[in-house]
């Protein structure tokens, strides 16, 4: 059996986030040696769809957290799927950590 429309969807973002932060850190000259998205979702029985979403992120690189912020700010703002969980009132929680 195959993965559920709320797999799909929540495959469909990390996807989108993790190629549009790499596009984003690559214009701003910063190097990403490894990086982890998780995202857990809550699906609404009475909406019967995702209403809320909680994302880890970890970037392992030698940029600063400012700068890593900054272009998680700019992923955000540019990331197609997560602008349509957006517009759909999906409320997401995220948590960006930064390693060395």
């Amino acid at each position: 059996m195959g993965p559920t429309a709320l797999e799909l969807a929540l495959m469909s973002y990390v996807g989108c986030y993790l190629t549009i932060f790499a596009l984003t850190a690559k214009k701003m000259r910063i190097i990403v040696k490894d990086m982890e998205v998780k995202t857990e979702a809550v699906k609404s029985e009475e909406v019967g769809t995702i209403t809320e979403a909680k994302t880890d992120i970890l970037v392992k690189t030698n940029a600063s957290e400012d700068r890593i912020r900054r272009a998680h700010e700019l992923t955000l703002k540019s990331c197609p799927v997560g602008i349509l969980f957006e517009k759909a009132n999906v409320k997401i929680q995220y948590s960006l950590k930064t390693e060395k």
